[in-house]
């Protein structure tokens, strides 16, 4: 077994296709994200901010895989941040203690390097093992129906539950009902975006550059869409995800600051779109987009870091995560 570290500069196409068939042969794949060679591209190699990935070798198969992503300087100092993103470990190599080695090694080599993740159950053990700290800092996903996906379930295999639509036709008109009072504000959706006003994104943790901005939705492969107003002063964006065939939204940013704009952008969601519901991750009610009314928690994300960067005192009413946590959903 061989462990390397590899830079963003030197990661080859033959890499990124030993990740791909080892994403493919573990079954991981999800509808949700995509697992593609032209992702991975993306991701590790166009990254303008820089990239890491830890493998681990038998002969010429890729047998474990860690990427560290770099997503701005921090901001609370100038240092580059990383997040600990992608963990694959062969079926043949579970148990043994590879994640450690590999997350260790990493760690040794760079110790000066600043990390943040939002770990499963099966990795936070190795993660703080290896000297990372668990914050609580009110990380959640949020939910909002719009209509009642089990009844869209249900009716894939029990035909008597095709006649409780009917229920579900009145639940979305309730929705509709709900907004009923809220201005309309003219919006477009629009599949593909060159021009975003950058001074409007902001993080809480870290600095969101043009040129991370640029990469990360202009030249990013996964489907995005951009809910824009006419004015162009108001933008969500936001991704079509499956879940056992049922249509669903989740949010990945915005640049929203009232609640009026919110409830205003959120109901041309509910309009243009024909899903049952909206999920939304983020660490605070100021900065999610979704009403505090008909909104669920449906599940709470750990959060860990690595290094000194992250100020238990700060606000955290802007912290806001990306489309490729959907395979947390």
């Amino acid at each position: 077994m061989t462990i390397s570290i590899i830079k963003s500069n030197d990661v080859k196409n033959d890499l990124l296709n030993d990740i791909v068939k080892l994403v493919d042969n573990e079954g991981v794949y999800s509808d949700k994200r995509l697992h593609t060679f032209d992702y991975y591209s993306w991701k590790l190699k166009n990254n303008p901010c820089g990239a890491y990935v830890v493998v681990n070798y038998s002969g010429e198969d890729l047998m474990c895989l860690i990427t560290f992503t770099a997503k701005g300087e921090a901001v609370n100092d100038s240092s580059i941040l990383y997040e600990l993103g992608d963990v694959y470990v062969s079926s043949k190599m579970r148990g043994g203690g590879c994640f450690f080695r590999m997350l260790r090694r990493f760690h040794q080599e760079f110790p000066e390097i600043k990390v943040y993740g939002t770990p499963n159950d099966l990795a936070l053990p190795t993660e703080l093992k290896v000297g990372y700290k668990q914050l609580d800092i009110g990380l959640k996903y949020s939910f909002m129906p719009f209509g009642i996906p089990l009844f869209h379930f249900l009716g894939n295999r029990v035909s008597f539950f095709k006649y409780l639509y009917k229920i579900d036709l009145f639940t979305r008109m309730l929705n509709r009902f709900i907004y009923l009072f809220v201005k309309d504000i003219e919006c477009e959706v629009l599949v593909a975006i060159n021009n975003i006003d950058l001074k409007l994104f902001s993080s809480s943790l870290f600095v969101k550059s043009e040129r991370y901005l640029l990469w990360r939705y202009s030249k990013s492969p996964e489907p995005y869409k951009y809910i824009i107003s006419m004015c162009g002063e108001n933008i969500v964006i936001y991704k079509n995800i499956l879940y056992k065939n049922i249509p669903f939204v989740i949010i990945v940013d915005h640049n929203l600051k009232s609640s009026l704009r919110k409830r205003q952008m959120l109901k041309q969601i509910l309009i243009k779109e024909r899903v049952f519901g909206v999920f939304e991750m983020t660490a605070s009610s100021i900065s999610s987009i979704l009403s505090k009314f008909n909104t669920l928690t449906v599940k709470v994300v750990k959060f860990i870091t690595y290094g000194d960067f992250f100020n238990k005192n700060q606000s955290m009413d802007d912290v806001r995560f990306l489309a490729g946590d959907t395979d947390n959903v």
